[in-house]
């Protein structure tokens, strides 16, 4: 036969594979050589295969903790969202007890001069429950004429829950099993005497729903006041700083006045759960980095077998005038479309256990948090790029070798 008809790949070469003689059918650009990525791909279908699968293995395994880090961060996001909007540099003050609006106390921190405008508002823990689910909130009584900050409620509209309404985080909606609009029962504290108080039911409406990935926040208006037994009372005030004026000024300013338990910026939580998740996915990183020797290890050993059996065609092309550039090209496009398939459906399977993850697991783990399946653009390249790239680039670890490989031995025939 032709030294072309020696390498290339057809039925003389590989006769148990029936994609071989399909692959011949196709019509393909370029000469023997541009075409022979293509048709080696099926040549040896089996092998390509648990290539393939090894791949995806591997580049499930990655994605799915860039998924995990990715999804984390998309909830801590949302909260910072919902948290930042209208006044970021808001402070939220704790009293230790319930005191008047017009009290001493009130208007001792009003008139701090770091402090520039004050919005009472209460504070109360509750639970709410819907037939044989029951969800522990932070019930919070806000003003919906007062601008300083109201929650986004989900589907546009203004915060106006009325005297018997509640906002509830979509994740304790969820959690309940009701919508928008259907009543539940709240279990909160309501004043019995001047220090005392008694837990005591109320049927209220769902009147809409917040994206903070937190289920325990819920919203109502100061008019539910009167059900706790507090009306022109307050426990909690949202601080806005001055003009020129930080958040530390008005906590220096505020910590020593009697009756303030605490003072903190409403961002403070938020980063706190940043910094502890950026500590946990510090440690993750090195599975991630295991995962990507991984997919280099088997990239190189894929490469080095097909090497290896492909000596004498190599040896054929070698003598004939081929430069090993042109054999080394063909290998990494060989290598580069098995890598598109185990990358892509290791994608697939990444994304399967993420929300698996996100929608079985991560519920029993962290019930008070919603956690959305999601993966980032960044996250996604970073995959394609270690599956695909590590198989692409693993000839030019063999140019060596073909350099200094022996024609004439690879080329003798023992009979």
């Amino acid at each position: 036969m032709t030294p072309v008809e020696a390498i290339e790949v057809g039925a003389r070469t590989a006769r148990t594979s029936r994609l071989v003689s399909l692959a011949g059918r196709i019509p393909l650009p370029g000469r023997s050589v541009a075409r022979m990525p293509f048709r080696n791909v099926v040549r040896t279908p089996r092998r390509t295969l648990l290539t393939a699968l090894g791949l995806a293995a591997v580049t499930a395994v990655l994605v799915s903790l860039l998924g995990a880090f990715d999804s984390f961060d998309a909830a801590i996001d949302t909260g910072e969202r919902e948290v930042r909007h209208e006044t970021p540099e808001r402070m939220s003050v704790q009293l230790a007890t319930f005191v008047p609006v017009g009290s001493p106390l009130v208007r001792a921190i009003a008139a701090q001069p770091s402090v520039g405008r004050v919005t009472p508002s209460l504070q109360v823990t509750g639970t709410v429950t819907s037939g044989d689910r029951a969800v522990d909130i932070a019930l919070m009584l806000l003003d919906p004429r007062d601008t300083t900050w109201r929650p986004t409620l989900l589907g546009g509209g203004a915060f106006d829950p009325g005297a018997r309404g509640i906002v509830l985080a979509r994740k304790a909606a969820r959690d309940l099993g009701v919508h928008v609009g259907d009543t539940v029962t709240l279990r909160h504290p309501r004043r019995v005497g001047k220090r005392s108080f008694a837990y005591v039911e109320s049927r209220v409406e769902v009147v809409g729903l917040h994206p903070n990935p937190f289920r325990m926040p819920a919203y109502t208006s100061l008019e539910v006041a009167r059900l706790l037994g507090l009306e022109g009372a307050t426990n909690a005030l949202v601080v806005v700083p001055a003009e020129g004026r930080s958040s530390d000024d008005v906590a220096r300013e505020l910590f020593p006045l009697t009756g303030v338990t605490s003072v903190q910026r409403a961002l403070t939580t938020i980063e706190a759960l940043r910094e502890a998740m950026g500590q946990y996915t510090d440690i993750l990183r090195v599975t991630e980095v295991a995962a990507v020797a991984l997919v280099l290890l088997l990239a190189f050993n894929a490469t080095g077998i097909a090497i290896e059996e492909r000596v004498r065609e190599h040896a054929t092309m070698l003598a004939f005038g081929l430069p090993v550039r042109a054999i080394v090209g063909a290998t990494a496009l060989e290598n580069a479309l098995v890598g598109v398939l185990g990358t892509v459906l290791g994608l697939g399977l990444g994304w399967l256990v993420i929300r698996w993850m996100t929608g079985s697991l991560l519920p029993e783990v962290l019930p008070d948090v919603e956690v959305p399946a999601h993966i980032s653009r960044a996250s996604v390249a970073e995959a394609l790029l270690v599956g695909i790239g590590a198989m692409a680039l693993a000839p030019l670890l063999t140019l060596r070798r073909l350099r200094r490989l022996d024609i004439p031995s690879a080329l003798r025939v023992v009979e």
